[in-house]
């Protein structure tokens, strides 16, 4: 029995061999695991996506649609209409960005909500991807700020009161 966390999967491209994937962290291994999956550590960050593709995408064509004709603006377009459909859904937004990564994505992460797993410094693809792992790390850290600067205040305020 494998550890909670780790699910057996077989690859594509090795004769269906099997290896082990954690559904916490995004690793992959040959060797059954030992332990259950380990918390993420702090320089990772989990990351959905809903993927619209057009005809000038690198590659144009997904698990939907064998080949994508729609143009860059329409995609766009169709991304914008995507947006207020998921603020405004009563589930939460989090899971209604996933249901709609779902059923509308043309990334084959669709069939897991848009998730693509857990990133560090480095280790995305794109140029953009490197961007939002940069932004969110900058964001992460201004809350941190605040929250601590935030903690000062209310502890000054709180001595200055007594």
């Amino acid at each position: 029995m494998i550890p909670e966390g780790w699910v057996v999967k077989h690859s594509k491209t090795h004769n269906n061999r099997p290896y082990y994937f954690n559904e916490l962290t995004g690793v992959t291994q040959w060797e059954p695991p030992t332990s259950k999956s380990s918390p993420v550590p702090s320089n990772k960050v989990h990351v959905y996506h809903l993927l619209v593709k057009h005809s000038g995408s690198r590659r144009p064509s997904s698990w939907r649609q064998s080949v994508i004709t729609c143009s860059e603006s329409e995609a766009l377009e169709e991304i914008r209409s995507i947006r207020p459909q998921i603020y405004s859904s009563e589930m939460g937004v989090f899971e209604a960005f996933k249901l709609k990564a779902a059923e509308r994505s043309d990334c084959s992460s669709a069939k897991r909500g848009g998730d693509l797993g857990y990133f560090g410094p480095g280790e995305m693809q794109s140029k953009s991807l490197k961007h939002f792992y940069l932004y969110y790390f900058i964001l992460y850290y201004i809350f941190i700020f605040y929250d601590l600067l935030a903690l000062i205040i209310l502890s000054l305020y709180d001595s200055i009161a007594l």
